[in-house]
């Protein structure tokens, strides 16, 4: 009868729900099929069904036709097993365990005892560390969030005054498209007033003619007047007819905006497009290296440094090592990225950091006490290769983030997070490359930001 789980192991109820297990039967059953059971076998402990029979533990063998009581230990499989399992001629699922290495349970009893006081001793450690650890995860994803939040708020800040700008911008242009329309043509009024120009004229001039054929020298002072009012319309006349004539002279000329070249516009648009960067707050550092000779094995060497002296190409001498040091100490309220690409084409080719006051200055890396060092053949801290499967391969980019408050680096290779590790010098630190033979080279950048932990 095959298992069905939740369901009742009898066919004719297989669609039932069930509700308990019998382990020495190896059976689901339903309600209907545990009233028959109970009377048939009384004395058969049963379980509820909501469990997995592999996990109610019966002390009876749950091997495939044994259901016998598990007696014995297998050491080779760490389980404990009953006699069919060890029996010592193989066949179908007897002798299972027959090659194994088996005792009896009061002869691991004294193991297993210690066994579990010490885990009991990691689980108290591990639940201390942990509850602590838990804290500390709560109080970094709150720092992260607050961060998070306050970099999106920044964000929003910056570009809401971007837009203010261009508004800003957009209404200047307009009114200045404005003024320069009313200043080089006439306006609306201008041409409302220019329409009644042709009546203002006759009414001034038939004004102008009746006061000179009615002229009395006795009305004298209303004679004055007349002439006083035709002489200020023909002023506001000769206004209005200028505004006409230098409207009539400009009527071939275009104002613009510019730039109105869509290559122009399209890469100013593309700027914005690329406006801000959310980043790791690293900024580039100018790290100038050493160009003195250094003497080793009595032979003088120095490398050419080329492109601002980040790019470090050919010796004088073949064969020997040759080493650059950074100028630059690295401080402890600092976080430093350094980022390295290497072409590498023969042996001996390292970069690392090390502390100078331990360390001869001439001497490559991989010799000196207190170094972290990248090589062709592994990682090397304190002169120990501590990781062999990591190392310098040819065009590859290479990153330490070196964080010497805390002791620790991250080293990062083609941009994946190869790894976290600790060192145990914190003064005197310098960046240092050792580089055998020409054809080598390597090109390096520093960034900087600042240590908030």
């Amino acid at each position: 009868m095959e298992l069905q789980k939740n369901k009742c192991s009898l066919n004719e109820h297989k669609e039932i729900d069930s509700k308990l297990i019998c382990i020495e039967c190896n059976i689901y059953m339903c309600n209907k099929c545990e009233t028959f059971h109970s009377k048939l076998f009384p004395n058969h402990k049963t379980y509820n069904s909501e469990k997995n029979i592999d996990e109610i533990f019966t002390g009876l063998c749950k091997e495939k036709g044994h259901m016998l009581k598990l007696q014995f230990f297998c050491k080779t499989h760490n389980q404990l097993c009953c006699g069919a399992c060890i029996a010592k001629i193989q066949e179908d699922n007897i002798g299972i365990h027959k090659d194994c290495t088996i005792c009896t349970l009061k002869e691991i009893k004294e193991e297993k005892k210690n066994n579990i006081d010490n885990n009991i001793n990691y689980l108290k450690e591990l639940s201390n560390e942990l509850n602590k650890s838990i804290d500390e995860l709560k109080n970094i994803f709150e720092k992260i969030n607050k961060s998070k939040e306050e970099l999106k708020t920044q964000i929003q800040n910056i570009f809401t005054k971007i837009r203010n700008e261009l508004n800003k911008r957009e209404d200047k242009l307009l009114s200045d498209v404005d003024e320069k329309y009313d200043n080089l043509f006439c306006d609306e009024n201008i041409v409302k007033n220019s329409e009644k120009l042709p009546e203002k004229i006759e009414n001034l001039l038939k004004k102008a003619e009746n006061a000179n054929k009615e002229y009395d020298d006795n009305k004298i002072d209303i004679f004055i007047n007349i002439c006083i009012n035709v002489e200020n319309s023909i002023k506001n006349i000769k206004e209005i007819n200028d505004s006409i004539i230098k409207s009539r002279n400009y009527k071939n000329i275009k104002i613009k905006f510019n730039p109105d070249n869509d290559e122009i516009i399209n890469k100013f648009l593309e700027k914005i497009k690329k406006f801000g960067e959310v980043g790791d707050n690293f900024i580039e550092i100018d790290n100038p290296w050493t160009t003195d000779r250094f003497i080793n094995n009595n032979n003088f060497f120095y490398y050419t440094l080329k492109e601002n002296n980040y790019l470090a190409e050919k010796t004088e001498n073949n064969g020997y090592i040759h080493i650059i040091k950074s100028k630059l100490q690295l401080q402890k309220d600092k976080i430093y990225k350094i980022e390295f690409l290497s072409n590498y084409r023969n042996d001996d080719f390292n970069i690392g950091f090390a502390d100078f006051s331990s360390t001869n200055k001439c001497s490559a890396l991989y010799v000196s006490q207190n170094c972290v060092c990248l090589t062709n053949n592994g990682l090397l801290i304190n002169k120990k290769n501590i990781n062999q499967n990591i190392k310098i391969e040819n065009g590859k980019k290479y990153e330490f983030i070196i964080d010497i408050k805390n002791r620790k680096f991250n080293l990062y290779s083609n941009g994946e997070n190869i790894g976290e590790y600790e060192f145990n010098f914190q003064d005197n630190i310098f960046v240092q490359a050792s580089i055998r033979n020409v054809g080598n080279s390597i090109k390096i950048k520093t960034y900087v930001k600042d240590n908030e932990y």
